[in-house]
């Protein structure tokens, strides 16, 4: 499959609330592949299913860097679906994150052109800067 990489819109957005499954990975602009990882694990073992079933969504994001600690270099990766504000999350292998009103970028990448490994790498060097 080929990808690219498209940004929909950067403006302040509302107070927004996941169900999300994540973890911390250390922050290496140039090795993405542990982010795929993740993602690949995931579609495997049931949970992007399972995020979807509980946030009654077929929509779901990677919410990116919500923490970094320069300390450690370590990031926050998580894989989620957008839930109401009064969301509980029963189930201990996930959490419920917000993320405030600020100005952040939804991002858009869908196939045409290039490999998903170039459209994140393209979209680090947006974010990040080349």
């Amino acid at each position: 499959m080929e990808y690219k990489v498209e940004i929909k819109n950067i403006k302040e957005h509302g107070e927004k609330h996941f169900i999300v499954y994540g973890r911390e990975l250390i922050f290496d602009h140039n090795d993405v592949d542990s982010q795929f990882e993740m993602w690949d694990e995931c579609n495997s073992n049931g949970i992007i299913e399972q995020l979807k079933n509980i946030g009654k969504t077929d929509v779901v994001y990677t919410i990116y860097c919500n923490k970094f600690c320069p300390k450690t270099q370590k990031i926050s990766n998580h894989i989620g679906c957008e839930v109401k504000k009064d969301f509980v999350c029963s189930d201990n292998k996930f959490e419920k994150l917000s993320l405030y009103p600020y100005d952040y970028a939804v991002f858009k990448i869908e196939s045409n052109g290039i490999t998903r490994k170039e459209a994140f790498i393209e979209l680090l060097d947006i974010v990040w800067g080349d």
